[in-house]
């Protein structure tokens, strides 16, 4: 097993020139409280809750493009927020809480712009990173393909039919694909050769808002050889 690092210039952006993966795309914080752009709205806000009952994020900015690179660590802060009723259920699809991530396959600024990264073609079978904390709320290490990005099936490291966590523990984690499925009765394995992103997602809950402060560092994609 052969680690290649995945490392981000000094404005959180991947070029393909400095890996040997062909890995290319920004870095970015996301939150249900943001549109696809970074601007105070999304689904939280489309479905009808005050800006205040959203999620937030601090730091960094969601609406600049550039994300620091805080001396290899991608740092994030923010609140997610407490799941909400609508037509007296907990609106999950809408309040679904905050992270960061970056994209495999986006050369341009326009987040819509996102293609699928085949990283079967390049012997990639698995992910390891650092993170400093682990919010008490949990964490899921999600990796969306076309066909299942923005719905709430997104395939992630540890996934079953009752949305447990990924297994994140403070300091070196690594998985491997086989390891990563969609949150179903009948779960479906990863398409290895379409995902589009890398994401570490803090997902909400009904019990309070919680605030969250995190560092990703030290990406690398596993290549069997």
């Amino acid at each position: 097993m052969v680690r290649i690092s995945i490392t981000p210039d000094a404005t959180g952006q991947i070029d393909a020139a400095r890996n040997s993966l062909g890995v290319e795309g920004p870095w970015y914080p996301f939150a249900d409280g943001y549109d696809i752009q970074g601007m105070r709205g999304g689904s939280c806000r489309a479905a009808g809750h005050a800006d205040a009952d959203c999620s937030t994020i601090t730091s960094p900015d969601p609406s600049v493009l550039d994300f620091p690179n805080a001396g290899g660590r991608m740092c994030v802060s923010g609140t997610v927020a407490q799941v909400l009723l609508a037509n007296g259920t907990p609106d999950w699809g809408n309040m679904w809480g905050a992270g960061i991530g970056f994209d495999l396959n986006r050369a341009g600024t326009d987040a819509a712009s996102r293609g699928p990264y085949n990283a079967a073609a390049h012997g990639v079978v698995g992910i390891s990173f650092d993170i400093d904390a682990v919010p008490q709320l949990g964490r899921r290490v999600e990796l969306p393909t076309p066909a299942t990005a923005g719905t709430g099936i997104q395939p992630y490291w540890g996934a079953a039919a009752f949305y447990p966590n990924s297994p994140v523990q403070v300091g070196p984690n690594t998985f491997y694909f086989t390891d990563v499925f969609t949150p179903e009765t009948t779960p479906q394995t990863l398409d290895t050769t379409r995902i589009q992103s890398v994401q570490f997602h803090l997902p909400s809950s009904q019990t309070s808002a919680e605030p969250f402060a995190f560092c990703i560092s030290n990406v690398a994609f596993l290549v069997a050889k």
